[in-house]
């Protein structure tokens, strides 16, 4: 009996450790903060990120473009910015208060939509977005996108919102429709792995919950979230165009 319990906690043992290889993580550390990603994923440089952010701004000419500072995708991908992808945006526009944080669920984010995609119509269309939900023991906001990208087919994503002590950090996921639900796992645990440094932790106040004491409009600051969550799915698609101007 004894022998029987010991195979049976040796294959555990075993099982267990294959878990962990096949989850395998590597770091990356950022000025500010530190993120995690499964193996089989790699840095986007940063000309990729600024040649795609000019393609933007040259294209969607009445658009505000916002800036990502971070890209990370599959290594296996044939080009830079396919589909699957995380974006990264830092803003340090000033602390959010939590009472705000608090209030997301609220917010009637496709009412905000219809000024944020007014623009972006030659690119996209049936865009919608998920109720906000913050989950207040990690800190974090989430949004859920959907959206039909010219060229592209449908689309999905999910941008998590972490809260700093001077404005927040937002981390978008982005894939096809048809592998969102595949990669949707891996997308939560990316935006859960964030370790914001000591000093820029968001640490409750005594006065967040009142609304007088707080000095931030939320509502602009949601129009932010909202529209680099819109533009980030569209990455792709500019990336593809930008391929094929330069191979015609």
């Amino acid at each position: 009996m004894k022998r029987f319990g010991f195979k049976v906690a040796l294959l555990v043992l075993s099982f267990s450790a294959f878990v962990s290889l096949a989850f395998a993580t590597g770091d990356f550390q950022k000025p500010g903060f530190t993120l995690s990603l499964p193996d089989g994923w790699i840095e986007i440089p940063q000309e990729v990120l600024t040649s795609m952010h000019d393609e933007l701004v040259r294209q969607a000419t009445n658009t505000k473009i916002p800036k990502y500072d971070y890209g990370f995708q599959l290594e296996a991908a044939e080009n830079w910015m396919e589909y699957p992808y995380v974006l990264v945006q830092v803003s340090n526009t000033g602390r959010v208060p939590e009472h705000q944080l608090k209030s997301m669920p609220k917010m009637d984010l496709n009412e905000m939509l219809k000024n944020n995609a007014a623009d972006l119509k030659s690119f996209m269309s049936n865009t919608t977005l998920g109720q906000m939900q913050y989950d207040e023991t990690a800190h974090v906001v989430w949004i859920t996108y959907r959206s039909d990208v010219v060229g592209v087919g449908k689309v999905q994503g999910i941008s998590g919102l972490i809260p700093t002590e001077k404005g927040y950090l937002q981390v978008h996921c982005y894939s096809t429709e048809s592998n969102f639900q595949t990669y949707l796992p891996t997308f939560r645990q990316i935006v859960t792995s964030v370790a914001i440094s000591p000093g820029l932790a968001y640490k409750p106040r005594w006065g967040d919950n009142s609304p007088i004491l707080s000095g931030i409009d939320w509502s602009q600051v949601a129009a932010k979230a909202i529209g680099g969550a819109i533009i980030a799915g569209l990455i792709a698609l500019f990336a593809a165009l930008k391929r094929r101007k330069k191979e015609g």
